[in-house]
């Protein structure tokens, strides 16, 4: 509940895994600023739905907060497409579907 209250969502890591803050996120319909470290690579499709900044640049991370509050409908459409990603690749649902494709690949085999 409180993430739908953000515009943005920031996460200034200098080592991550895969995040789950980036997937609560992403699943509240938020465009992400995130530096480029870890797992956020693999969660986070840069100019898709997020923006990569590097780790300890005060001055970037500035710079991509002021890119989504001066391009307001680019910023809902990186939340859309943060919120649609996180759906389809991170639900339960989609884990369930995945898990049934790999089952059946080795039942078949």
């Amino acid at each position: 509940d409180i993430m739908r209250e953000f515009n943005v969502f920031v996460l200034t890591s200098l080592n991550e895994g895969i995040s789950n803050t980036i997937l609560e996120a992403m699943a509240s319909g938020l465009p992400i600023v995130a530096t480029r470290v870890g797992g956020n690579i693999e969660i986070i499709e840069n100019g898709s739905y997020g923006i990569f900044v590097d780790p300890q640049d005060p001055d970037k991370i500035a710079d991509a907060l002021t890119y989504y509050i001066d391009n307001k409908e680019i910023m809902r459409q990186h939340g859309a497409a943060s919120r649609k990603k996180a759906v389809c690749s991170y639900s339960i649902q989609s884990m369930v579907e995945r898990y049934e494709a790999v089952y059946s690949r080795m039942i078949q085999n």
